[in-house]
């Protein structure tokens, strides 16, 4: 990446390497694909609600999505988010294992590379892993001890908060990194692009010439966080 934020990789050379980032969800996946290194496509594909509501079938929809789109770009490489080891939801951990299946399946059939890769890990790796952050577990500190009793509920929200705001810094990095425009208007809004802004980031944390997110500091963010309260 140069001094203006556009992006630059590793990649170089006649060889063509042609990669899918993927952020998987029986809903909605947000998919980037990188050709020789540079951002080439980016989307999402999304069930409309006059689809079929039964998970299985969401997942049938997202294998064909997955499986024509690596057909259509000749894929070489899959780099695709990890479940996480701990999740508190029976059915999710259960939807996402069995979309993990389906691209180890699809994988397979069609002779690409997928490595799955573990959600700190590739936050981590381009900086933006706030809620695993020194700066983060400092606030906890300070409000444990100055709320006493209240403590609890004061932790809950700023959890929800920390954990909501990773999204938009993983949407503001892919804006920077790449001069996209991808949208994050509040934690709720149906109109947020984190899916994609999500796809992009996790295949560029493996291949990219990465440089951590700097456009705003840890510490900023928390004690913003810690003033709502």
């Amino acid at each position: 990446m140069d001094e203006s934020g556009i992006a630059s990789s590793r990649f170089g050379g006649d060889i063509m390497d042609i990669i899918l980032g993927l952020d998987m969800s029986s809903q909605k996946s947000g998919y980037a694909l990188f050709i020789n290194g540079k951002l080439s496509d980016y989307g999402l594909w999304e069930l409309s609600h006059n689809e079929e509501a039964d998970w299985r079938n969401r997942i049938a929809y997202m294998a064909d999505c997955v499986a024509q789109y690596c057909v259509d770009n000749n894929v070489q490489q899959i780099y695709v988010e990890d479940v996480p080891p701990t999740i508190e939801n029976s059915q999710t951990v259960k939807v996402l294992s069995a979309l993990q299946g389906m691209l180890i399946a699809c994988a397979t059939l069609h002779d690409i590379r997928i490595d799955f890769i573990p959600v700190k890990a590739w936050k981590s790796k381009i900086g933006i892993n706030l809620v695993s952050s020194k700066a983060n577990n400092a606030c906890k500190k300070r409000i444990k001890e100055s709320f006493g009793k209240n403590a609890s509920k004061n932790l809950t929200k700023v959890k929800g908060w920390t954990k909501a705001w990773e999204k938009k810094l993983s949407v503001d990095y892919a804006n920077y990194t790449f001069g996209l425009d991808l949208m994050y208007k509040s934690p709720t809004s149906k109109f947020n692009q984190d899916d994609i802004a999500d796809s992009i980031n996790i295949a560029w944390s493996q291949i990219g010439d990465v440089r951590e997110y700097n456009l705003e500091t840890f510490e900023d963010i928390m004690n913003r966080f810690y003033d709502l309260l």
